[in-house]
């Protein structure tokens, strides 16, 4: 108290007290820092282990249901359920505003359970549709997934789950698919067009797109992953078509069997054929 009260004890204590904020504010500034970049480090890590664990799924069933409506009110509703056996197998059934599809690919082998439209237009829909369902999209996603945020752990069919909201990385895809362009074009012999490409993927810059993941807490596996998205919808962007998907992933890694339409003498059951892919 004698320190204190007097001149000399008084600003012997303000110098102690102005080293020790000296060294404590850095440290203060460290630890907020590490506060605000821990959660980020530790979302992009599980990301990356949710990349590997997906690269390392044999099979998986899904179940997808959508939505989509178009700047002039049409509205869609579609509900996809899909079987995956590795390397190339899938049996996938889709149904659209109450029209129904089923399809069965064995490497280069389509089967069509239903549908009257051509061989071509049906061979382009199933390539698409297939590869849309497959891991290798979803690898693409959680390649291109940014400004991720830590949400609140939840249960997805019985299974703790971490939960993560991102952003679809609109100029890493662009970036990618001009390279890919690039590629196609020096492979085929021809000089491509860079300006005119560059204003053909412009129009990919006015999509926005969110999505949320369930990762399995102990085995990093997707359980779940919900898209919501604005996309353009005409060559000017002018107009766009808002779509919200959810897509669940199940029985991840059990045995999964998916043959050929056939019966016991190799001729397909009623009600399919098989697509000349050739």
């Amino acid at each position: 108290m004698s320190e204190i009260k007097s001149t000399d004890g008084a600003e012997r204590l303000f110098s102690r007290w102005k080293r020790l904020a000296l060294v404590a504010i850095p440290v203060v500034a460290i630890l907020i820092a590490l506060a605000v970049l821990q959660p980020w480090d530790q979302a992009q890590s599980n990301i990356k282990k949710a990349y590997a664990a997906t690269l390392d799924v044999q099979s998986f069933r899904l179940s997808c249901a959508s939505t989509s409506e178009d700047s002039d009110g049409f509205s869609s509703q579609q509900d996809i359920e899909a079987e995956f056996a590795s390397p190339d197998r899938y049996h996938v059934k889709i149904t659209e505003n109450e029209q129904a599809a089923e399809f069965i690919i064995i490497g280069d082998q389509q089967y069509i359970g239903s549908g009257s439209l051509s061989g071509a237009v049906l061979y382009s829909f199933t390539q698409g549709l297939s590869r849309s369902v497959s891991k290798e999209a979803v690898l693409s996603y959680l390649d291109k997934l940014t400004d991720i945020q830590s949400l609140s752990d939840e249960l997805i069919d019985g299974v703790s789950c971490l939960h993560y909201l991102g952003r679809w990385d609109v100029e890493k895809q662009i970036a990618e698919t001009k390279r890919s362009l690039m590629e196609y074009y020096d492979e085929i012999g021809i000089e491509p067009d860079e300006e005119g490409i560059d204003e053909e993927l412009e129009i990919l810059r006015s999509i926005e797109m969110e999505i949320e993941l369930w990762i399995g807490r102990d085995d990093y596996l997707i359980r779940q992953m919900n898209m919501n998205g604005k996309f353009p919808d005409d060559d000017e962007g002018l107009k766009f078509v808002i779509i919200s998907m959810t897509m669940k992933y199940y029985d991840l890694n059990q045995p999964i069997t998916i043959e050929a339409p056939l019966d016991a003498n190799g001729q397909l059951l009623p009600g399919w054929r098989l697509l000349d892919t050739s």
